[in-house]
């Protein structure tokens, strides 16, 4: 991914660092290689940050449900659990740490419609 602001999640450490900032809008996509829907709306993702180059501000973190580490343990169940995430795609949109809106399915337009209400009340 070309863009700054869209990356794979790569721990959990690196999620506690990005909320840190009470005023940072966060878009946490919990995904898998095996989900069609979630292929699809990482697709509209990459094209809305990185071809429109939409919401420079905003930070699209992909999270891979099914990561696992050298012990083969899952990397990403604390966050699995915290945000309760049953089925994917599943996108929780945060600011600092505190959930905005959290979308079962795929929804871009829901997506959407929460960013430019967010980023409207910031400005």
């Amino acid at each position: 991914m070309a863009k700054k602001n869209l990356f794979d999640l790569t721990s959990t450490a690196d999620f506690v660092k990005l909320i840190q900032n009470p005023d940072q809008i966060i878009v946490l996509d919990f995904h898998a290689e095996w989900c069609g829907p979630c292929k699809k709306f990482g697709q509209f993702l990459n094209d809305l940050v990185v071809k429109e180059n939409k919401y420079p501000s905003v930070m699209f973190v992909k999270v891979n449900i099914d990561e696992k580490d050298e012990e083969n343990d899952l990397v990403f169940e604390d966050l699995i659990d915290k945000f309760k995430v049953t089925n994917i795609p599943r996108v929780i949109i945060l600011k600092g740490s505190v959930v905005q809106q959290d979308i079962k399915g795929y929804n871009p337009t829901i997506l959407v419609e929460t960013l430019e209400k967010l980023i409207t009340e910031k400005n």
